[in-house]
């Protein structure tokens, strides 16, 4: 990426992409740490809500960008055949909506 350098827009969508999925897994393993450490000084078991729903939720945001990811691909290897992207597409967007509940 860095030899061909930045000039294409799709270039420039995935790396904004993949610094977004790294800078979300970084963050996801420090409060995980943060988590664990605090949990071991202090002895409790129990989890604040805000906690659960950091850990459930933030590794989330990888998940979907991932799976736009290989549905983008997925576009592109069809040559864009809309047909053809429909299941999947539709697929996703039954996993993401089960996903919210």
């Amino acid at each position: 990426m860095l030899r061909k350098g930045l000039s294409n827009r799709t270039r420039n969508t995935m790396l904004v992409v993949s610094v977004v999925m790294y800078t979300v897994s970084a963050t996801h393993w420090a409060l995980t740490t943060a988590i664990t450490v605090r949990r071991l000084r202090i002895g409790k078991v129990f989890i604040k809500p805000i906690e659960a729903l950091t850990l459930i939720y933030v590794p989330s945001v990888n998940f979907i960008l991932s799976d736009c990811i290989i549905l983008w691909r997925a576009w592109v290897l069809w040559d864009c055949r809309f047909i053809l992207f429909t299941p999947p597409a539709h697929l996703h967007a039954l996993y993401t909506r089960n996903f919210r509940r």
